[in-house]
């Protein structure tokens, strides 16, 4: 049987010896890998996923495996980058 590996963060460490972990690192040390990990889905898609930030968060979680919050931030950096757009059916990589 194949065991899954995962990598996960400490998060807090609580006053009754108790961890919280998370699956992703916190803060802004998370957005560039996602930030990179949408490219690479844009392109692999030839450049257009039909997914906004007015998507719900089921279907983001669906198609990239990533919470809404962690899917804005990113498709923000990219924005901001001007390495995509964001329209009413999707968002676009820039070639």
């Amino acid at each position: 049987m194949l065991m899954k590996r995962w990598q996960a963060y400490i998060k807090k460490i609580r006053d009754d010896h108790k961890i919280d972990v998370v699956l992703q690192k916190q803060g802004y040390r998370s957005i560039e890998p996602n930030a990179q990990y949408i490219l690479d889905e844009l392109k692999t898609a030839g450049g257009f996923l039909s997914i906004n930030d007015k998507s719900s968060p089921e279907t983001i979680k669906e198609l990239l495996g990533l919470s809404k919050k962690s899917f804005k931030k990113a498709i923000g950096k990219l924005y901001k980058d001007k390495q995509i757009t964001i329209k009413e059916d999707g968002i676009f990589y820039y070639n």
